[in-house]
């Protein structure tokens, strides 16, 4: 059962938005990030180049798989604290993926980075729907659309900045360093945006069988 939403203090409320967007982007990003480093890996951990590329089709994968469960259990449990735990989740398989001994620990662990990147995504899209109404939620979803379409781009060239001072490992310890500032954040910034009675109202409907609380 989520918690009864908090007072959002001014301050929270205008970095709200920005931290949704954040979370719309840090899931893409951590799929195409490294892929200037991706023949250093392949050479690194004596992988041919075809189970190499799984590394990316795994986070690819763990990313829409991640927005078909997170959803449904935001639903029921609150936005809040599906978010902490994918947050987590993808600092801890990011620090993984860093220093993983072999591809196939490397294919593992970005399958459940990219399982807690697709957190991010959908709980971005249910806190909007959850805080803005009409056009305001039209704009909202419109900057979601840009930012994340932005993310498939800035990634790799982002990812060819860092190639040159670091290796394909400091680039995932990069990564989590980023998760560990949004988790900071969302510490700080993000309270329950699902109130309470919609999410009972959606548990007993789904007990019920039908779309109103019996």
């Amino acid at each position: 059962m989520p918690e009864t939403p908090s007072t959002v203090t001014p301050a929270s409320s205008r970095l709200l938005p920005t931290l949704l967007l954040l979370l719309t982007v840090f899931g893409p990003i951590s799929m195409d990030l490294y892929l200037p480093a991706l023949p250093a890996l392949t050479a690194e951990l004596g992988a041919v180049t075809s189970v190499a590329q799984l590394t990316v089709t795994a986070c690819l994968i763990g990313l829409a798989a991640g927005q078909l469960i997170a959803g449904p259990l935001s639903d029921r449990y609150g936005r809040r604290g599906v978010l902490l735990v994918g947050i987590i989740a993808y600092i801890v398989t990011s620090a993984l993926c860093a220093f993983s001994p072999t591809v196939e620990l490397l294919i593992l662990a970005r399958l459940v980075q990219g399982l807690a990147g697709g957190v991010g995504i959908v709980i971005a899209q249910a806190a909007g729907r959850d805080v803005y109404t009409g056009s305001a939620l039209i704009r909202f979803y419109g900057r979601l659309t840009v930012v994340g379409g932005l993310a498939a781009i800035v990634g790799p060239l982002l990812g060819g900045i860092l190639n040159t001072v670091t290796d394909w490992r400091g680039l995932f310890v990069f990564l989590a360093a980023i998760g560990a500032g949004i988790l900071i954040i969302s510490l700080l910034v993000f309270r329950e945006t699902l109130p309470w009675s919609s999410a009972h109202r959606a548990v007993s409907a789904r007990r019920c069988g039908t779309s109103a609380p019996c």
